[in-house]
């Protein structure tokens, strides 16, 4: 199997990124001011894992002197959405059992493409890798959702078939013992019987408490049985 280099690979990223994903959403409608949209793209692959609204997005714009309304940023994020190129997560309630209306997140439909036109950027690596767990819970059929708990945030509550639930927070490294209190912490707070997981990627086996395991992140997304 060929590998690509970077100096290969970002060419090549940005081709795809131009003829597939653009294109097909300039042509299928109709959109005359492509800056625009190219804006909107570019905002939203930079905040992979952040809470995004178009009343945010279109503010930001209008700071950068291009003037869009609400509503059109509304619109080409769905179009982003029908081609999958992101992909919108709801805010769920635990406590309330209901969605919430507002502070979506938004995942993308392939990693790649943002390196293409973004670069790599190991600052990113965070929300990376809450996007490749997203993804692989969108693979295997779960409806994902972001947890809220109080003041506190659950990355994933994963919705399956046949009454299946995970709960899953997801970290780069659990460096400090503020940092394993702050992903734990969260999932301590749910209280149902449901597995509850924290994903990251230190290879040194570390413990999980209440209940809650730990896993290696990559072990886990090749574990056929959850």
């Amino acid at each position: 199997m060929h590998h690509f280099g970077d100096s290969e690979a970002m060419p090549y990223l940005r081709s795809l990124y131009e003829t597939i994903l653009l294109r097909d959403v300039v042509e299928r409608h109709e959109i005359r001011d492509v800056k625009v949209l190219e804006r909107i793209i570019r905002f939203a692959f930079d905040n992979v894992g952040n809470a995004l609204s178009a009343g945010g997005i279109s503010k930001y714009l209008k700071s950068q002197r291009i003037e869009i309304s609400v509503r059109t940023v509304q619109t080409y994020i769905g179009y982003l959405e029908s081609c999958f190129a992101v992909h919108c997560l709801r805010r769920y309630d635990v406590r309330g059992k209901r969605h919430l209306e507002i502070n979506d997140k938004y995942y993308l439909g392939d990693i790649g493409l943002r390196h293409g036109i973004l670069g790599f950027r190991e600052g990113d690596i965070a929300g990376l890798l809450e996007n490749i767990v997203c993804l692989e819970l969108l693979r295997r059929g779960y409806t994902p959702s972001v947890g809220k708990i109080g003041t506190q945030e659950v990355d994933f509550i994963a919705i399956g078939a046949h009454d299946k639930k995970l709960y899953l927070q997801v970290c780069y490294l659990l460096a400090s013992r503020q940092t394993i209190d702050r992903e734990f912490s969260s999932l301590e707070l749910v209280n149902d019987n449901y597995p509850k997981f924290v994903l990251s990627l230190d290879q040194i086996q570390q413990p999980g408490r209440g209940g809650i395991q730990w896993r290696y992140l990559p072990d886990f997304l090749l574990d056929p049985d959850w």
